[in-house]
């Protein structure tokens, strides 16, 4: 749908631990490298009737074995066999088309079905939003609530990280560049401007790149060594410093800060 009619999605198309393919690929193709789902190996095809479905026995382990008896039973007596082409047959998708849609990948730790590197993996080849905070429910067909199974992880994402960070070191780095006595009447005065304003417009740039990147949703792991390094360096020369009585104490709030954009990266890497 995303690539034949992407004007007619408003907002953006969610994932919840489902396959994201790049074109060529299919359901298939990538789900037989999943060496930690249960689905795979439980598959029980009926090449005559050209469908597919899982082994009975082996539904609740692989699909529902997080869930209350009672929900389980409900949700197994309404599965029904599916048709194999859709899962055998590669994709097509462009850049100018699917490429523009918004995309949010919902992860599930535990899924059994699709295994948790397989979900990573796919989101690193085909950028989207990654949200690790919900796990995976069951809708009350009577009353429309979402009865969650299982767990909460962290609510901080890279892109979530990059972008904290990238509005913190623009305001950094733009304030001293833009006016300089109102920065010096805050933190005191500078002996050379010249080196406040380099280093303001190095923190600029790593602003620059960092909200791009959240942009795009494309935090590499080398972007992330600069901007956790950046941080840790800030926040040591802050303290050190002023523990000298060489800067004003006013740096240890810049000190705080850095420590808590590091704390929001390593937030955001615990929930991978």
């Amino acid at each position: 749908m995303a690539e034949h009619w992407p004007d007619c999605i408003a907002v953006l198309v969610v994932y919840m631990a489902a396959f994201l393919l790049r074109s060529g690929e299919s359901d298939f193709d990538v789900g037989v490298m999943d060496r930690e789902s249960l689905l795979v190996e439980n598959l029980l095809p009926y090449p005559t009737q050209s469908v597919m479905t899982v082994r009975p026995e082996s539904l609740r382990d692989v699909f529902y074995h997080d869930c209350a008896d009672a929900t389980a039973a409900a949700a197994i007596a309404r599965i029904d066999p599916e048709p194999i082409a859709p899962a055998t047959t590669p994709i097509a998708v462009t850049p100018e088309r699917f490429g523009r849609v918004r995309r949010v990948y919902v992860e599930i730790r535990h899924d059994r079905a699709l295994g948790h590197p397989l979900q990573r993996r796919m989101c690193r080849h085909v950028p989207c939003d990654r949200d690790g905070r919900h796990g995976p429910c069951t809708i009350d067909p009577r009353s429309g609530n979402c009865r969650r199974q299982g767990w909460q992880m962290g609510t901080i994402t890279r892109e979530r990280a990059a972008q904290l960070q990238g509005g913190v070191f623009l305001f950094g780095g733009l304030w001293p560049i833009l006016h300089i006595r109102s920065f010096e009447w805050v933190t005191g005065p500078k002996a050379d401007r010249w080196l406040v304003k380099t280093v303001a417009g190095l923190l600029t740039v790593i602003a620059v790149a960092l909200l791009g990147a959240a942009k795009e949703r494309r935090i590499t792991p080398e972007l992330e060594v600069v901007a956790t390094g950046s941080a840790a360096v800030l926040a040591t020369i802050d303290v050190v410093y002023v523990s000298r009585r060489r800067i004003s104490r006013v740096y240890l709030l810049d000190a705080a800060a850095q420590l808590a954009i590091i704390g929001a990266w390593l937030r955001a890497r615990s929930s991978d």
